[in-house]
């Protein structure tokens, strides 16, 4: 392999780090077999952390062997779960946040919302995206769908916490006996450095073309 395409992968490789995901536990794999709530998790009632490992697992779960599950038991049985995440954010940057979502035919649900707090020393705000209409349009049938939404930092250049809340709101009363299955949560704030790092690794690319040629 040449000089300029392997400073070509390590330019890649580099600017891949600064993509990774910041999440802890995104696939909800860590806990103790006593616990309710997966380790870097913040968890309302009467969401359950359920273990799937029996011959028919994979219908329930996406990867590995754990999931969060909401169970909707009646009206104001809401669930909420989410996370704090320690990061520097300056103005206009983008978090990128998905999840792959299983729903039940008999789901009960009224809204499912994303909140996503931008933090700084003495202030917070608050952005919401709803997923209700695209996973109501969902069956058993279809299996896991990844749904994503991105928030942008318009409100401050000091930006250096985010909050991560998933919420499912049961308003009617209607019950499902497990409404929503999340597993595979995904946070990404792509760095001014990643951009930079790929755009030099596309210019030796480029180079190395011209040279061929």
């Amino acid at each position: 392999m040449s000089k300029l395409m392997v400073a070509v992968v390590v330019v890649w490789a580099l600017a891949g780090v600064a993509f990774a995901n910041l999440l802890i536990n995104p696939s909800f794999e860590d806990a103790g077999l006593n616990e309710w709530t997966p380790d870097g998790w913040s968890r309302s009632d009467p969401g359950v952390f359920r273990n799937d490992t029996g011959n028919w697992g994979l219908e329930w779960v996406q990867d590995g062997t754990w999931t969060m599950r909401s169970e909707m038991g009646g009206a104001g049985n809401d669930l909420s779960f989410g996370q704090d995440v320690v990061e520097n954010a300056g103005l206009g940057a983008v978090a990128t946040f998905s999840i792959y979502i299983l729903r039940n035919d008999n789901a009960g649900f009224d809204d499912l919302y994303i909140d996503f707090g931008w933090k700084w020393d003495g202030g917070d705000a608050w952005q919401s995206v709803s997923l209700a209409s695209a996973v109501a349009a969902q069956s058993w049938a279809s299996g896991w769908v990844q749904h994503t939404v991105a928030f942008t930092n318009t409100f401050n250049a000091g930006v250096n916490e985010m909050s991560l809340w998933v919420n499912v709101d049961n308003y009617d009363g209607s019950a499902g006996s497990s409404d929503l299955l999340f597993d595979s949560a995904y946070l990404q704030i792509p760095e001014p450095t990643a951009f930079a790092l790929m755009g030099v690794g596309t210019l030796i690319a480029c180079a190395l073309r011209r040279k061929k040629a």
